[in-house]
């Protein structure tokens, strides 16, 4: 069933997903979170992501569990660009004051 989720609870714009596809982008953000504080701490500076690149951890817990959650995320980005893209066409565009959080929760 598809919900509509949006960015923090006061979140004012958001995307059209399944509960599946919500939990995949919040743990790769997630995962994307934690990838820059270990960069961090192993590096004793922020990563820099014009001349870096940076590995993602796996681990299950809120996070990526493996390789093939990745490509999953990666393949359900065309569908977010998608609906970006009818948004910003439609006037409706997501702005940074629109999306509080980086984590997506359930509107309705």
């Amino acid at each position: 069933m598809i919900h509509y989720f949006v960015y923090g609870e006061d979140g004012k714009r958001g995307l059209f997903l399944t509960t599946k596809q919500a939990d995949l982008i919040n743990r790769f953000t997630r995962s994307f979170f934690d990838a820059q504080e270990t960069f961090l701490s192993e590096h004793g500076r922020r990563w820099d992501p014009l001349t870096e690149s940076i590995r993602m951890p796996f681990g299950c817990k809120g996070q990526l569990c493996n390789s093939d959650e990745l490509d999953s995320y990666n393949k359900l980005t065309k569908w977010l660009n998608r609906q970006h893209w009818v948004l910003n066409k439609i006037h409706l565009a997501i702005r940074e004051e629109d999306m509080p959080d980086d984590f997506l929760i359930r509107k309705f």
